[in-house]
């Protein structure tokens, strides 16, 4: 399950045509540990480089967005970095009727001094265009977010 520079460039020569705005999702701890080992390896860094860090993690050219809810290390069987435009892949609304609030002064409340708030708001979330996972490499069609899943043991 060792990653490659090559996998990354796979993940972003999958991505579908129609992909204006993407950038990379990995936990912080795999970015360092698989990507930013991978471009420290291949060199052309320098000291000034090293010494300041980056401000805003890029891998190919495109931003790193850090969520500590993906894995946190490599292993065998698993999607540790996603690729793509998540505008594209998913929208959330508000369901009718807005945000609600209330606020409440009786009973107990009011002889001790008390509010109580409470807020009230529906959403909805629509997952669209994720492509198909046929069993036939060739009859694939990515959406717009593509994984990096690591080989099987």
């Amino acid at each position: 399950s060792e990653a490659a520079l090559i996998d990354f460039e796979a993940v972003v020569g999958t991505s579908p045509a129609y992909v204006n705005n993407p950038y990379w999702i990995m936990h912080k701890a795999t970015f360092w540990a698989t990507a930013g080992r991978l471009m420290l390896a291949a060199g052309g860094v320098t000291y000034t480089e090293l010494a300041n860090g980056i401000r805003t993690p890029m891998l190919l050219g495109y931003p790193v967005v850090f969520a500590q809810v993906m894995p946190r290390v490599e292993a065998n069987s698993q999607v540790y970095a996603l690729f793509g435009d998540f505008n594209l892949a998913a929208k959330a609304i508000e369901v009718a009727g807005g945000m609600q609030l209330a606020t409440d002064t009786g009973g107990d409340n009011f002889t001790a001094d008390v509010t109580a708030f409470r807020g009230v708001n529906r959403f909805g979330v629509t997952i669209h265009d994720v492509g198909n996972a046929s069993a036939t490499a060739a009859s694939r069609i990515p959406g717009p977010v593509v994984g990096l899943i690591t080989a099987a043991s």
